[in-house]
């Protein structure tokens, strides 16, 4: 990957990262925590830097970005992530449009900014979903964590960002522009989910045609994030 790709690799994985339980924050500050010894490549290999930027003949478009996802899966739950997963799974009571968010789109995830950091006297919650081949929709409010009640407290009211690409490469760069990008509230927000997810109701005008190697960006972003769901089993 090149050194754009790195970058927006690295800032994905920090965000995702979690420091709980018997992770010291020395490990975390040295760069070493387990869940990347298993689950992602520790560097770019030969193979997917030839996907990137000179691919076989022979491969298709779709083939291409088949392989360069590949490289780029999802984590697995893992055993003692407890404590993590319980305080996430209460916001399924405390933040009504996160649940909304995962219900209407599948490429959804929740995590919390520096979970566990000591002197937090607040934290982030995000939630973060992909959809229709370009479009990134944010939602993020201040949170209050209680450790030992494995609870959360909202303190602020959502915030809703949305961002689509109109270009996106096979190492994981990609474009938006102004008129690609918008702001709304929680009023907006109940508009919308009350519309059937119009966003014209609130303004918005929503392309229908996907960008190639969306997908890929989408990869690279979620491949970081621990797997939490808020919507109830099957």
């Amino acid at each position: 990957m090149n050194q754009r790709s790195r970058l927006r690799f690295f800032v994905r994985a920090m965000q995702g990262f979690v420091f709980i339980g018997s992770i010291s924050l020395a490990a975390y500050l040295s760069w070493q925590p387990a869940r990347y010894e298993d689950e992602l490549p520790s560097s770019p290999t030969p193979e997917l830097d030839q996907l990137m930027y000179d691919p076989p003949e022979h491969l298709t478009s779709e083939e291409i970005a088949d392989r360069i996802v590949n490289h780029f899966p999802r984590m697995r739950r893992l055993p003692g992530w407890n404590k993590y997963e319980a305080i996430h799974r209460d916001a399924a009571n405390k933040i009504p449009a996160a649940v909304e968010i995962e219900r209407r789109f599948p490429a959804t995830d929740h995590f919390i900014t520096h979970f566990n950091w000591p002197n937090q006297e607040s934290n982030v919650w995000n939630t973060e979903a992909f959809f229709g081949g370009r479009y990134t929709l944010t939602m993020q409010l201040d949170v209050r964590i209680d450790y030992r009640k494995q609870t959360l407290t909202p303190v602020t009211a959502p915030r809703f960002f949305l961002v689509g690409a109109y270009e996106c490469s096979r190492d994981g760069a990609s474009k938006s522009r102004a008129d690609l990008q918008w702001r709304f509230s929680s009023k907006e927000f109940e508009t919308l989910v009350a519309s059937g997810w119009d966003f014209e109701q609130i303004g918005i005008t929503i392309l229908d045609t996907p960008v190639e190697n969306f997908r890929i960006c989408q990869a690279m972003d979620r491949a970081p994030i621990y797997p939490i769901t808020l919507l109830p089993a099957k």
